[in-house]
């Protein structure tokens, strides 16, 4: 009798897992009814029709559903389950949620492949249906199992499914318009912004330049009317791409040098004989000042120069080659003044510091031309190695490098369409704007100095040559003046005096032509 009952239990468990051989294939069983309740139809779903999707009874033939939250509308005609699928990214959360909307109700199951991942067979809501809130551990397709409980099926068994996915964000560009350039390419943005996201504007590293102007940034109109942003500066996305035409000023050659009643009278007076010249009269007047009060000292004297004019915040040595920040908080190593002054040795970056002739001095005489050989508005403190990796290369912009120091400076073939093909080294851009200012002061200077040769970047006389004076240009509006020129300046004038124009107008680039 015993052994009469067991094969009778057997052969029930048997036909109830035939009945249902899906739910068997992944390990369920099926559910215990709940109690009926005749609920109103809230959806316009045909209850009387067979289901449009009968290919979806199989995870095989899964119907694929968008995560968009749109309802797909189905009937439990048939069979008590359909199948759906739904592409997902990894990390995203995405809500998947049934309605009842005939008499019955309904559990969901997401899979991956034959594992289970999540299940739910109650919203928490007194109504009935199911809700999983997943998150997709892979970007893949995830399938899930719709079932009506308690295996129920019929023509009267109606109900909805959605996948509610992420809300896409719309990202944004930002394009960069030559606005009549006459030279040089407009810089590329390949990213995208979402609404809100911080931009931060491109330089002028293409060397854009136009006949007749100055680079001034950029703005969001072509006529110059709209919001002007600086190059590096940042600004917030709206709903809409952008579009940032380069501003053109017109060069002020034919205009006069006007005092800046802002500056320390000090400062203004020093320029006091050329206020009101334009043009080459200007040229000559800011020379003739710029020499006249410079006392030439000693290139050995730099050393003491250096402790007043080069000192970062942490009373250590200011080197634009190894300082990492344009306030000189940090840098890849640190210099001590005296103690760690080159002493004829050393192999490796950060163990001396010399002196840097940023117009090497090979090209305009050397000890011979004894003005500018020591002269302290050009020749900083630098690391000994990277001095050397230097060499007497032009400054410029790299297109391949060869060489990185650690603080990013870069020795290497010039970057296509610079205007030079040769080796160039490049500082950091914190400090091109320095250099550039440096070198406007040694055109202006040394201008018509028959010492001063034909080189990679100027012609004889100190005339700058025409790639790059546009190079130097933009790097001075990329970078413009900052509070460690403006303190260097007076402490190289304490020391030798003289100043340096072009840190304290900044504007006199645009009044004079250092190329000819």
């Amino acid at each position: 009798m015993k052994k009469t009952l067991v094969i009778a239990l057997a052969l029930v468990v048997a036909l109830a897992s035939c009945a249902n051989p899906t739910l068997a294939a992944f390990g369920e069983v099926a559910e215990g009814a709940k109690p009926a309740l005749a609920r109103p139809e809230s959806r316009a779903i045909s209850l009387t029709a067979p289901d449009a999707y009968e290919q979806d009874d199989y995870q095989s033939n899964a119907k694929a559903i968008a995560t968009t939250g749109a309802l797909q509308e189905h009937n439990f005609y048939d069979d008590a389950y359909d199948w759906y699928s739904f592409a997902a990214t990894a990390g995203k959360v995405y809500v998947i949620e049934s309605f009842v909307s005939g008499y019955t109700d309904t559990t969901l199951t997401v899979y991956d492949g034959s594992t289970q991942k999540a299940y739910n067979d109650d919203k928490a809501t007194s109504d009935y249906g199911s809700r999983i809130s997943f998150t997709a551990p892979l970007t893949k397709t995830y399938t899930v199992k719709c079932y009506s409980y308690g295996g129920a099926k019929g023509s009267n068994l109606g109900y909805s499914i959605s996948v509610t996915g992420p809300t896409a964000t719309t990202a944004y560009s930002v394009t960069y318009n030559a606005n009549g350039a006459t030279s040089g390419t407009v810089p590329v943005d390949t990213a995208t912004y979402a609404s809100g996201a911080t931009v931060t504007t491109k330089l002028n590293t293409g060397n854009l330049a136009k006949t007749g102007y100055l680079f001034s940034g950029w703005n969001t109109n072509a006529t110059g009317t709209g919001t002007t942003y600086a190059p590096g500066a940042t600004f917030t996305m709206g709903s809409a791409n952008v579009t940032l035409y380069a501003k053109w000023t017109a060069s002020s050659s034919g205009g006069t040098f006007t005092e800046n009643l802002s500056l320390p009278v000090a400062v203004r007076d020093y320029y006091r004989s050329a206020y009101g010249l334009s043009g080459s009269a200007l040229k000559t007047a800011l020379k003739n000042i710029v020499t006249s009060t410079h006392t030439i000292k000693t290139y050995t004297g730099l050393w003491t120069m250096y402790q007043s004019t080069d000192v970062a915040p942490n009373g250590k040595v200011w080197d634009m080659y190894s300082s990492t920040s344009s306030d000189g908080t940090s840098a890849a190593y640190w210099f001590t003044f005296v103690v760690d002054q080159d002493t004829g040795s050393g192999s490796v970056e950060g163990e001396y510091y010399n002196r840097e002739h940023t117009w090497p001095n090979s090209t305009f005489g050397g000890t011979a031309n004894a003005a500018a050989y020591a002269d302290g508005h050009s020749l900083t403190p630098t690391d000994k190695i990277v001095n050397n990796r230097r060499s007497n290369y032009s400054y410029g912009e790299v297109g391949t490098a060869t060489w990185t120091s650690l603080n990013g400076s870069k020795l290497g073939s010039a970057r296509t369409g610079l205007g030079y093909t040769g080796t160039v080294f490049e500082p950091i851009s914190f400090y091109k704007g320095d250099h550039a200012r440096m070198h406007f002061y040694q055109a202006l200077r040394y201008y018509g100095d028959s010492k001063f040769l034909s080189c990679a970047w100027a012609a004889s006389g100190a005339k700058l040559l025409p790639w790059y004076d546009a190079m130097l240009r933009s790097w001075a509006s990329a970078d413009p003046v900052s509070a460690k020129e403006i303190a260097r300046n007076n402490a190289v004038q304490a020391w030798q005096g003289n100043r340096n124009p072009f840190i304290d107008y900044p504007e006199l680039i645009g009044l004079l032509s250092l190329t000819e």
